[in-house]
């Protein structure tokens, strides 16, 4: 049973892959139906079988490649983040009870309220850290998208702007010799 789910989950991921990478721009950019992009896409697949598999593949090896790495820097990133938040928490701790202070509605508030800002700061961090891979993976379907796609290759890389034409520099009086 658990083939057949994990069969299930990596049809499905293709599914995601197909129609987020190559689906999704055909609807964009020619104004076609759901089923209409799906056909057109089979249909642009069939001419070109090993890219596309080599699309699918390389992604993969991508994914998995990121995957590693990405979360080694957000773990990172978080060690960074929680650190000094810790250093800080075990002073206010240490100054809380010296003080007196035990827990009652307003500390348990406080430390809800500080606990959720750390936690919104450290996935906040987190997330930038990861902004290069969230980057990368549409952009990378897009370009291998728009060699094969000539409408969307238009879009991602339009003629050059004309040359401004330079103004013409204004008349000058002719000048006399003095004498």
């Amino acid at each position: 049973m658990i083939a057949v789910f994990v069969a299930c989950g990596l049809a499905m991921l293709l599914v995601v892959v197909l129609a987020t990478g190559f689906v999704i721009p055909l609807m964009a950019v020619e104004n076609l139906g759901v089923m209409e992009s799906w056909g057109r896409l089979f249909r642009m697949m069939s001419a070109e079988k090993l890219a596309y598999a080599g699309y699918i593949g390389m992604k993969m090896v991508l994914a998995i490649g990121a995957a590693v790495v990405f979360n080694i820097l957000g773990l990172i990133a978080a060690v960074v983040v929680m650190v000094p938040v810790a250093i800080v928490g075990a002073i206010v701790v240490i100054l809380a009870k010296g003080a007196g202070l035990g827990w009652n509605a307003f500390t348990i508030t406080a430390a809800i309220v500080a606990g959720t800002l750390v936690l919104a700061g450290l996935l906040y961090v987190i997330a930038l850290v990861c902004v290069p891979e969230t980057v990368f993976f549409p952009a990378y379907a897009l370009y291998f998208f728009a060699e094969r796609y000539p409408a969307l290759h238009a879009l991602l890389h339009p003629p050059p702007p004309a040359a401004p034409i330079p103004p013409v520099p204004p008349l000058s009086p002719t000048v006399s010799p003095v004498g």
